[in-house]
Parts: structure tokens; sequence; C-alpha cells
């Protein structure tokens, strides 16, 4: 195609943008995340993170855990019976109340 050279810029743009309002929604659902999650030494809280996606279309994700907070299933899920401890998704909440706030992001950016 004869207009390649004019489309590739563009194009480069709108992806750079797209990523970062990726980056900026998922900052808010972390930033949601921490706020929800309870806390008791901090470590749990401490562990959400936003990290770019390993796939190549790739994006934003939010992620919990990792270190010694092997505990946050039962925190976001709950436990059983013996562990008596009570589902608290903080996770879920802080994603499920951010949609809009989201959305808005990539609004702003087209």
């Amino acid at each position: 195609m004869k207009y390649d050279w004019q489309i590739k810029p563009f194009m480069d743009k709108v992806e750079r943008e797209n990523q970062q309002a990726c980056k900026r929604g998922a900052q808010i659902v972390a930033k949601d995340a921490r706020r929800r999650c309870p806390v008791d030494t901090g470590d749990l809280v401490n562990s959400i993170r936003v990290k770019k996606s390993k796939y190549k279309d790739g994006g934003y994700v939010v992620l919990t855990g990792g270190g010694g907070t092997f505990y946050w299933r039962w925190v976001h899920y709950g436990a059983n019976k013996k562990r008596k401890i009570p589902r608290r998704p903080y996770m879920t909440q802080a994603l499920e109340s951010n949609r809009e706030n989201i959305l808005k992001e990539f609004k702003d950016t087209i």
C-alpha cells in the first residue's frame, strides 16, 4: 500500500497511548485494592502491584501475593471451617467498583 509510511507512525502512537491507558486503569485498581485489603502486618497490601503482561498483545495486570504472602487466597476467597477465615474479596471489589473509571481512561485517550 502506498500510504503505509503515513499510517505506521499513527498506529504506533495509538498503541502507545492504549498501553498507557491500560497501565493507568490497572493502577486505579491496584490503588483501590490496597485500600480495601485487610491489614495485619502490611505484607499483603505491599504485595499488590501492577505488572506488564507477558503476552505479546499485552496490557497490564494487577497482582497480589508473592513472597511470603501465600495466604492471599485465604483472605480473598475465604478458608474452610478449620481455618475460619471469612471471604474478603478485595481484588474483585476493586475491579468491579472501578469499571467506569477504567473505561474513562480509555475514552480520554481517544
